[in-house]
């Protein structure tokens, strides 16, 4: 019986190299007896066909077949047969996941050699094991003179100790892949910068290796120096036109309030009636306007230089120097002033921010009141374990919706009537942004303007980040 069913195996082995052991069937395809005859083999008529599956996505065909001049497949044949199937099954699956693994490792491999990066692999003391060819060609290395080679001799002084460390982490159990930075020498004893990125591998018989791609980074370095000191001399420039502006806008500001002085002066000998006085009131219009054009400059150029402090915020008091500082201004006392301030919880934040906001939004108001009626000006202030919220409501102008997304910009005026520098509530914004606030602006054209702002409690966190920005 073993003699006949090696004789039926061979058979059955040459059939297949006719192409049959490569149809693909469906996965339900059961064993039957086929009665067919094929062109390739006239004299064989009894076919037993038995589906094969491997660990892959094919499906094979084992065929056993006999002449015609032989009596059909037995019963006790065909249950063999089927039971042989089975160890067919097995054995051509690990041949074939052999076969698929050694086409995996020659493609990596393949990608390995490809890169521009250096691949190399070394044990837990650092002796080389393995280099790709761009590593060799760097290191000066060949895969057989590999003995007595060891990474840490190619490592920078600098960076020496910080790879020891990794290499005592490694010994101590770490397994986590590691990125870092390092200069590594070539063969000529010339050193480049490096991004490093290992990890932990084992071969086939359990040896312990680190698998590390070097990329290199010279070029890249170069242009973060040279990014970094572009970045420098901006910063400088910017500081130097900032000391600048605001030197120039302090000095003028000084002559200008004298000028002020002078006309109230002037003004008070002259009389209102007399012609002289009509011109000193022109004149002191268009001196306002220059002045607050200054101050406004002062306030953007303090914004940007000013490094928060926590101090608690005394608000009655700020909003009486926001009043005050437009108490001289024509048509002060035509406005109604409001104000509804909660004094229950203490503010901690930055006073000159909060008093430069506050002056700003009730500045605003003043100026772009309606002459027409009888303005009113109201100002709350709202305060709870958070934050607190600033909102100054008036009945002026208003500002048309189309325009209102931009009235945060530099130097934007939202009527054709503005006569301020447009440089207010830009300022209000960047106040609000440094101390991490949120600012809304809502509006009805002719009918007035509401302008809500919140800002969080000052926290130690948030001054600390503020100095290391700016360091």
């Amino acid at each position: 019986m073993r003699i006949e069913l090696t004789r039926k195996l061979k058979n059955a082995l040459s059939f297949a190299a006719h192409g049959v052991h490569e149809l693909l069937i469906n996965s339900k395809y059961e064993a039957k007896l086929h009665n067919y005859s094929f062109s390739q083999c006239p004299d064989y008529t009894y076919f037993f066909c038995v589906a094969l599956h491997p660990l892959n996505e094919m499906h094979w065909l084992l065929i056993l077949h006999r002449s015609e001049n032989k009596p059909p497949f037995s019963r006790d044949e065909l249950k063999l047969f089927r039971l042989l199937s089975n160890k067919f099954s097995l054995t051509f699956g690990k041949l074939l996941l052999i076969r698929q693994l050694k086409n995996s490792e020659e493609k990596y491999r393949s990608l390995a050699e490809a890169t521009g990066d250096l691949i190399y692999g070394f044990d837990m003391d650092g002796n080389f094991r393995y280099c790709n060819n761009k590593a060799n060609g760097y290191f000066g290395l060949t895969p057989t003179n590999y003995s007595g080679k060891n990474i840490l001799d190619y490592i920078a002084p600098e960076d020496l100790q910080d790879a020891l460390k990794r290499f005592e982490d490694r010994n101590n159990g770490d397994r986590s892949s590691r990125l870092f930075y390092a200069d590594l020498y070539d063969k000529q004893k010339k050193r480049s910068s490096f991004e490093i990125n290992s990890s932990f591998s084992k071969t086939e018989d359990g040896q312990e290796l680190v698998i590390a791609v070097a990329r290199n980074v010279d070029e890249r370095k170069r242009y973060e120096g040279e990014l970094i000191k572009r970045y420098n001399e901006l910063k400088k420039v910017n500081q130097e036109l900032d000391q600048f502006v605001y030197r120039v806008s302090h000095d003028l500001r000084s002559p200008l309030t004298s000028v002020l002085g002078l006309i109230y002066v002037a003004k008070d000998d002259v009389g209102k009636d007399h012609e002289c006085g009509k011109y000193l009131e022109m004149i002191e219009s268009s001196i306002s306007d220059l002045d607050n054009t200054t101050r406004n400059i002062l306030e953007y150029s303090k914004s940007n230089r000013i490094h928060p402090k926590r101090e608690p915020i005394d608000m009655i008091s700020v909003y009486q120097t926001s009043l005050e500082n437009i108490r001289y201004l024509a048509g002060f006392d035509s406005v109604t002033y409001g104000s509804d301030i909660d004094s229950s919880l203490q503010f901690i934040c930055d006073k000159i921010s909060v008093s430069s906001i506050v002056s700003n939004l009730i500045s605003n108001a003043f100026k772009y009141r309606r002459t027409d009626i009888c303005a009113h000006i109201d100002f709350s202030f709202y305060v709870n374990e958070k934050e607190a919220t600033i909102q100054v409501t008036d009945n002026g102008i208003g500002i048309e919706e189309t325009v209102l997304p931009r009235v945060f910009e530099m130097f934007y005026r939202a009527s054709t009537n503005a006569t301020g520098s447009g440089l207010g509530l830009y300022i209000v914004k960047q106040y609000v942004d440094n101390l991490g606030g949120t600012i809304d602006i809502s509006s009805i054209y002719g009918a007035g303007t509401k302008v809500t702002v919140t800002l969080p409690f000052l926290s130690t966190y948030n001054c600390a980040c503020e100095e290391n920005s700016e360091n």
